[in-house]
């Protein structure tokens, strides 16, 4: 809560122009605010942003890094800068799910004289991991978030 907005975007950038790096996500819990919601707790406003090098319909490119999207939701009880609230109301809304794939998360290049080798490397997940993608639930880390403050 104490980190900008902008301090998160900075380091999440940094990451992305790491070759290697496939996704970063990073998510801004702002400070409670005066108003509860109907279970008597502090409303409170969180953005998540999704860092990827996939062009989706949904992102948009990020300038200072060639080749690297971000997709931006606006999930906590409140609109963040609104008093609005959000329509991220229950889990399993696929608005509020963010999809990684597998493969992004376990693509590992050999690392040559400090360059990744990127052309011919495949993702290999570990023989444990079964799913091929991971979800966060945005819902669910508002509800973490929001039952801290009781």
């Amino acid at each position: 809560m104490s980190q900008s907005l902008e301090f998160l975007e900075n380091k999440c950038e940094r990451w992305m122009k790491q070759q290697y790096v496939r996704y970063a996500l990073g998510i801004k819990l702002y400070e409670r605010r005066t108003t509860r919601d109907t279970s008597g707790r502090f409303n409170r406003s969180m953005i998540a942003k999704l860092w990827t090098r996939t062009a989706l319909a949904v992102n948009i490119p990020v300038p200072p890094v060639p080749g690297v999207f971000v997709q931006t939701w606006d999930f906590g009880t409140l609109l963040n800068g609104t008093d609005t609230s959000t329509t991220c109301t229950s889990a399993g809304l696929p608005a509020y799910q963010i999809i990684i794939p597998v493969s992004e998360v376990f693509w590992d290049p050999p690392i040559v004289r400090g360059v990744p080798v990127i052309g011919t490397h495949f993702a290999t997940s570990p023989a444990a991991v079964t799913a091929t993608h991971f979800t966060v639930d945005l819902y669910l880390i508002q509800q973490a978030a929001l039952d801290a403050e009781r």
